[in-house]
């Protein structure tokens, strides 16, 4: 979902509108209202926020099976977050929210799934992938996920921040080299053998982003990996929803396939891959153009942050790093671009917030 942030200032007092309701709008309404509170002008803004849909949550989205509210929902979006998503762990705890836990029944197994053959049970990986390899990736992930979080750090925000370009970001946290480089590339080139590569990491980048390992620059493939390191209780078999049959409809006795594909797949060859032994009951299409595009490339463009006075773009950060974590990112430093922009003292309010890490991490 785009998300545009327009701002007039036509009276006394100030119009805002925020186009979209998703990870980034609501972050940015969140974060404005919080921000004005603090410095004492909430009563001299009025937010507007303007979505399409029904609902808030862009990306994150929720059906029913068979669209009836007895069977638990099903995400049929941004299903995951990462115990490093700093924002969405704090506001999980702050508005009071619980991980939503699902039924799996006793014989629950995952699987890795090439379209013709099962390659490994996604709990015994080491069966089939290099103990070293499967080493090395959580040592490079581990790695530029703490380059990362250095956009949490107060006294690196106050140094650096806000950024108005998405450039200034990727040069701030030391980034640019994986920009340079695909995710095959580079991971083979730190000592990841290939098969690895082709089949366990590419297994990653299509389930999130709906491409190959060889399409996507070092550093979305690293995010893509770094889902894997989930918080959530009973394990990590969201991230493999799109391989493997992940869960037992109540009290139909059926289980549900949830498959992500970039070309549409009509009813027989859903029925190809699932099996002629398979009854299908129930079939739900969603069509999402969510994907940012991503290739490795050494003179990376990104659009603008601050197009015009008054007009900021949240979404330029997607094709950097596209998660509704990073969204919640880009929505804090435009607020603060705003704060800036607009006279008001965007460093009293960063000392004040309550969002920053205050130590190295």
């Amino acid at each position: 979902m785009t998300v545009t942030i327009l701002f007039s200032f036509l009276s006394i007092v100030r119009h805002i509108a925020i186009i979209g309701a998703g990870a980034a709008g609501s972050s940015a309404v969140f974060f404005l209202h919080k921000q004005l509170l603090t410095l004492g002008h909430r009563d001299k803004v009025e937010i507007t926020v303007y979505e399409k849909e029904s609902k808030v949550g862009g990306r994150a989205a929720l059906i029913h099976p068979y669209n009836d509210s007895k069977y638990d929902p099903v995400e049929i979006g941004a299903s995951i977050y990462a115990s490093v998503n700093l924002h969405l762990v704090r506001a999980i705890e702050q508005f009071g929210l619980s991980p939503a836990y699902r039924i799996i029944d006793d014989n629950h197994v995952s699987y890795l799934y090439d379209g013709k053959t099962i390659l490994v049970d996604m709990d015994d990986v080491t069966s089939r992938y290099n103990l070293l390899s499967l080493t090395r990736l959580k040592m490079l992930t581990e790695t530029s996920v703490h380059h990362f979080l250095r956009l949490y750090q107060r006294n690196f925000q106050l140094l650096n921040g806000p950024f108005r370009t998405v450039a200034a970001y990727v040069k701030a946290i030391d980034l640019k080299p994986q920009l340079n480089e695909s995710g095959f590339r580079f991971l083979v080139n730190n000592g990841v053998d290939e098969m690895t590569v082709n089949e366990f990491v590419d297994s990653l980048t299509q389930g999130t982003y709906g491409q190959q390992v060889t399409q996507l620059h070092a550093v979305m493939t690293i995010i893509a990996m770094a889902g894997s390191g989930q918080s959530i209780k009973g394990g990590n078999y969201k991230i493999f929803e799109s391989m493997h049959f992940s869960t037992l409809l109540y009290p139909r006795n059926e289980r549900l396939v949830k498959l992500f594909s970039p070309n549409y797949l009509d009813d027989s060859k859903l029925a190809k891959i699932v099996g002629s032994r398979a009854n299908i009951g129930w079939i739900y299409r969603k069509m999402w153009y969510a994907y940012p595009r991503a290739p490795p490339r050494n003179d990376t463009v990104f659009p603008p942050i601050n197009p015009d006075k008054g007009l900021y773009y949240v979404n330029a950060f997607e094709s950097f790093i596209s998660t509704m974590e990073t969204q919640c990112v880009a929505a804090h430093n435009i607020i603060r671009l705003f704060l800036i922009d607009f006279g008001y003292d965007e460093k009293a309010a960063t000392l004040a917030d309550d969002y920053w890490i205050d130590t190295a991490v």
